[in-house]
């Protein structure tokens, strides 16, 4: 499980997590959750699918043979499409339904 750590770190980070509160929400010690991404400590099988559960992800994404799919939430989009600019969510919404429809119409 080499790629273990680095999934870790990548999942949590994504989820916009600390160490510690990682660590709350599995029940374990924060040294625990650093030593798995440090690659010093592997978790047990009953460990990997709490953390499976936790992310929604399956157990070949922990263990690095499937890639980590990044989050794109709606606030990157609206920056992505908009920039800091404001925009109204009507409009927000009139851009997702034409994106569905090019989606839609290219099968």
């Amino acid at each position: 499980m080499k790629d273990f750590p680095i999934a870790l770190r990548q999942l949590r980070k994504q989820a916009g997590m600390s160490q510690p509160e990682l660590a709350e929400k599995l029940g374990v010690s924060r040294s625990a959750i650093s030593m798995y991404e440090c690659g010093t400590r592997e978790p047990n099988f009953a460990m990997l699918e709490a953390i499976a559960d936790l992310f929604n992800v399956d157990m070949n994404t922990l263990t690095g043979t499937e890639p980590i799919e990044p989050r794109v939430t709606e606030q990157d989009l609206k920056f992505a499409l908009f920039g800091d600019s404001y925009a109204p969510d009507d409009l927000f919404d009139e851009v997702k339904a034409f994106a569905k429809f090019i989606q839609q119409y290219r099968g």
